[in-house]
């Protein structure tokens, strides 16, 4: 398991090899690209396992592995540092295996899980809180398809989905029947609504939606027609009161509910009504005929009263409102006729205007000859003004260009060019006063500003707003006092400097003075200081340079002195890192032997290094424990059952008298049984599809039965003839009765079998079993037979079917086992006449004698509530408690004469080893893991080098 203290401290290492190529030492660069190659495998394996889990469905397993506050993530991001490629670089210009591309696809995969289950959080709870309240399945169906529907990925939505819908429409057909019994046409439309609006998984059987649809569109035209009713006696009422306003909304509401009931106008209802309606309808088109002839009254005297109005417009709208003939107010009529008029005479006016304009412009055109020529001149000298007024303007001569067109006559002013030239000059004053203005503003700012640091940004401003010599010299005074803050500034960060060194060299020695594993820290932090002092000191205090180098040569001693022991350390480090996988950690103990031989460890790392194989005995006893299924058996499915009982031989195969063996060997009889319910359930299937249990009446004749397929319901009125079975072979034979005895005594009296009736409900528990229900199921079965009277079944046969059943599901049910055992067992010693014919007509004293026992052996049932209350009380009794696991979380080391835990997986869990002596083994336990990487361990049997060291913990 990879530590932030591993993954950290390899990062430091990287990066200053990074900083420094040059001084990397060779051996150690080896040790650290493979403790990285091995990280990145780890995770991408990591990584890989929660990538399929995804694919699978299981997301929370998923992120149960990868951590819940996304631990895996976080390393996956570290590994994935920035300088990554040119770490691959270095690597291979070392003639080093380059690290495995990290597993990208599967990070994405997960860090998506992540936010899915986070936006799934609320109806998940949702879920689990209906699960536990029992609310009604429909509302827990629409759950799972929001589920299904946010969460496509996951197929265990739909598969739960499907089954509860299975179930819901079982339930439907009994609430649609009774709700269309009590014309509850509200229910019936929320039955309908479900049925349409829900997302179904499975096929709607075609019966079930028209059976819904039929009795909603019964009811619903019932319910139609007492509305159409109601409203027609309230509408009658309107009628003969002439209530137009509350007749009007009814005899809306009638014809639509007739349009929806399908009433045609003849319909006797209808007729009743029709007077009623037919009056309304008149009321409505006089109230529309009124409204729109006030439409015209409006429109002309709205139009009479614009002054703007044209001729056309007056009159297409005086000539509509003419429609209404009298309905017309007359003095409304004469001021039309009147604006009428007006407009006529206007017209004559204008006709004697242009006749009198032709002649005046006839006159004028005699006398403009004359005119051409002064104006030429004149046109002349106003081009040559324009042309200066338009140079000072383009020469930004604002002031000079205001003074020039005010000296102009008010004819030259007038001109256009000239007036253009002005709008222009009069914007160009005004952008160049707000120049001033800013320019001023800015200015103002500056000598405002006391700070310490120059203010480059508003210089810069003024800079770009400067334009006169005023201007220019403003902004040289600025750039002085600029000048002069940054030359304070420089001075005092060389003081800073100075101090900052100090600072420096106190933080290097006491980095030097330390010990443990902060050192190493604490001497990279006062190394990369020194070198970032080096660079800032370059250009303000360069006499400091030389005392940093001096720092620079002490910490790099420092650094070569303790990589020696670092690399013990990396190497002891690896060991750790193979933790879990006996065959990777002996091949680490075995390299640090190889590189070490003259450690003070050595000789006993390998001496325990060739114990792999007690380690493994543990690692297949602890597979066992902590399966699923011999931690809650009861959960388990009968092929994961079988799967573990293989696991569980081959470990007692390896070892049975293994510490971590009697757990597993006293649950093995329950998880026997379990592992048989599939097959157990197969064989009531067939049990209960057997003819035996088929569809059988008996017709009763002198005593006799006769057990017949034939119906009596189905029987024609006057038939007296059966088939009938003869014997235990189930052979059928046709019977003649006497036709008045068959019709008056024996056809009455029929009546199904009761191993029938039985069957029945014994193919519908059958064929819904599961094997996590499986001994309430058999109850289920067992108890429907035992209610099954004796005058409906022959006690022969109801004694064979309990003999049968109970062979069946005694060997894969516990608590019935406990409850019935004896009376199997009694059944299977009794010298009981299994092979006698029940069926069968013939007078033979065997068979009344068999019966007879048959039903003195049944007799011992009748303690059926202490049996029932036994099955409670192991159900009660065989509840299963969790059981710790050990997991492989570190191994122990001497240094310096203490033993300690070095932990591969800090944990805060109970810690211990397993001692093996000979053909016993022993679990020791050796103190609290604390959280930290090393555990202090004073129990002697714990030290021996190497020896794994197991964290004890308790199953989810």
């Amino acid at each position: 398991m990879i530590t932030d203290t591993d993954i950290d401290g390899l990062l430091q290492f990287i990066h200053a090899s990074l900083n420094s190529p040059e001084t990397v030492d060779e051996d150690l660069m080896r040790d650290e690209a493979v403790a990285y190659n091995d990280m990145c495998f780890e995770v991408n394996s990591q990584l890989t396992t929660a990538a399929r889990l995804i694919d699978r469905g299981l997301r929370d397993d998923a992120v149960a592995l990868a951590g819940r506050d996304g631990e895996l993530l976080t390393l996956y991001e570290k590994l994935d540092f920035p300088e990554r490629e040119v770490w691959i670089e270095l690597v291979d210009a070392f003639g080093l295996p380059k690290p495995p591309e990290l597993d990208e696809d599967a990070a994405a995969k997960l860090n998506i899980a992540y936010a899915v289950l986070g936006d799934l959080q609320a109806l998940l709870s949702k879920h689990r809180l209906f699960a536990l309240a029992r609310v009604p399945l429909q509302h827990r169906i629409r759950i799972l398809n929001e589920l299904a529907q946010q969460d496509p990925e996951n197929p265990l939505w739909q598969s739960d989905a499907e089954k509860f819908q299975q179930a819901r429409l079982t339930q439907l057909a009994g609430e649609i029947a009774r709700a269309a019994s009590a014309d509850d046409i509200e229910a019936l439309t929320e039955i309908q609504q479900e049925l349409a609006g829900c997302r179904w998984w499975i096929p709607i059987p075609p019966k079930l939606a028209a059976q819904v649809r039929t009795a909603v569109a019964i009811n619903q035209q019932r319910q139609w027609i007492d509305q159409i009713r109601t409203a027609g006696e309230r509408l009658q009422i309107a009628y003969s009161e002439f209530d137009l306003a509350t007749g009007d909304p009814l005899a809306d509401s009638i014809r639509t509910l007739a349009a929806n009931a399908t009433l045609m106008p003849d319909d006797p209802l209808m007729l009743e009504i029709a007077p009623a309606l037919q009056w309304v309808d008149e009321q409505r088109a006089a109230i529309e005929s009124d409204r729109q002839d006030q439409i015209k009254i409006d429109n002309l005297e709205r139009i009479l009263s614009r002054s703007d109005a044209s001729h056309e417009d007056v009159q297409r709208v005086f000539d509509k409102a003419k429609l209404i003939g009298t309905r017309l107010p007359a003095p409304l009529r004469q001021r039309a006729q009147e604006r009428l008029a007006s407009f006529e005479m206007i017209a004559r006016r204008r006709t004697m205007m242009i006749v009198s304009a032709a002649v005046l412009l006839l006159a004028m055109i005699g006398s403009a000859a004359g005119f051409a020529i002064i104006h030429s001149r004149h046109e002349t000298a106003m081009e040559l003004v324009e042309s200066r007024f338009q140079e000072m303007i383009e020469n930004e001569q604002w002031a000079e260009a205001q003074a020039f067109y005010d000296k102009q006559t008010p004819a030259a002013q007038g001109r256009p060019a000239m007036q253009a030239g002005a709008v222009t000059v009069w914007a160009g004053t005004k952008d160049e006063q707000e120049r001033a203005e800013k320019f001023a503003a800015i200015l103002e700012q500056l000598k405002a500003d006391d700070g310490h640091e120059p203010n480059d940004s508003l210089l810069n401003q003024l800079k770009s707003l400067s334009k006169t010599k005023p201007d220019e010299l403003a902004v040289l005074d600025q750039e002085n006092i600029a000048a002069k803050k940054r030359a304070a500034i420089q001075q005092k960060l060389a003081t800073e400097q100075r101090l900052q060194f100090g600072e420096l060299k106190s933080q290097v020695d006491a980095a030097i003075g330390q010990s443990g594993t902060d050192r190493r820290q604490a001497i990279d932090s006062a190394f990369t200081a020194t070198k970032r002092m080096l660079a800032a000191v370059h250009s303000t205090a360069p006499e400091l340079g030389y005392e940093l180098k001096g720092l620079e040569r002490i910490l790099e001693r420092e650094i070569a002195k303790d990589q020696a022991a670092n690399m013990r350390r990396l190497e002891l480090d690896k060991i750790s890192r193979g933790v879990g996988d006996p065959e990777t950690y002996v091949d680490l103990i075995r390299q640090f032997v190889d590189r070490f031989p003259n450690d003070p460890m050595a000789s006993e790392l390998a001496q325990t290094s060739q114990r792999i194989a007690e380690w493994e005995l543990v690692a297949n006893w602890n597979e066992v424990i902590g399966s699923s299924v011999c931690q809650d058996p009861h959960s388990a499915t009968p092929e994961e059952a079988q799967a573990w009982l293989k696991r569980l031989d081959a470990a007692i195969s390896a070892d049975g008298n293994h510490c971590l063996a009697v757990v597993p060997k006293q649950r093995r009889a329950e998880i026997e049984r379990i592992s048989k319910r599939s097959q157990a359930i197969e064989s009531l299937q067939r049990l209960a599809a057997s003819e035996q249990l088929d569809p059988w009446f008996v017709y009763s004749q002198n005593g006799l039965r006769y057990y017949s397929p034939s119906n009596p319901e189905h029987l024609e009125s006057d038939a007296n003839t059966i088939a009938y079975v003869v014997d235990a072979s189930f052979l059928q034979r046709p019977k003649l009765f006497n036709r008045s005895d068959f019709q008056n005594e024996i056809r009455p009296n029929a009546y199904l079998a009761g191993q029938s009736a039985f069957g029945d409900q014994f193919r519908q528990i059958s064929n819904r079993m599961t094997p996590k229900r499986f001994s309430e199921d058999c109850y289920r079965i067992l108890n429907t037979l035992h209610q099954t009277p004796e005058t409906r079944i022959d006690p022969i046969f109801k004694l064979i079917l309990f003999r049968h059943l109970l062979a069946t599901m005694l060997p894969a049910s516990h608590s019935l086992d406990e409850a019935f055992g004896n009376f199997s067992r009694q059944l299977t010693e009794d010298a009981f006449r299994w092979n006698t014919d029940w069926i069968t007509l013939r007078p033979e004293s065997h068979v009344d004698e068999t019966r007879q026992a048959a039903s003195a052996l049944l007799k011992q049932l009748d303690n059926w509530s202490e049996r029932v209350e036994q099955i409670k009380r192991v159900e009660t009794e065989s509840q299963f408690a969790k059981v710790p696991t050990l997991r492989w979380v570190g191994w122990m080391a001497k240094t310096d004469d203490h033993w300690t835990a070095r932990m591969a997986s800090p944990t805060k869990a109970d810690l211990g080893v397993v001692r093996h002596s000979g053909t016993t083994s022993v679990f020791r336990s050796i103190g609290n893991g604390g959280g930290g990487p090393n555990v202090a361990v004073d129990h002697v049997e714990a030290h021996q080098a190497g020896l794994p060291v197991y964290a004890v913990e308790q199953s989810d």
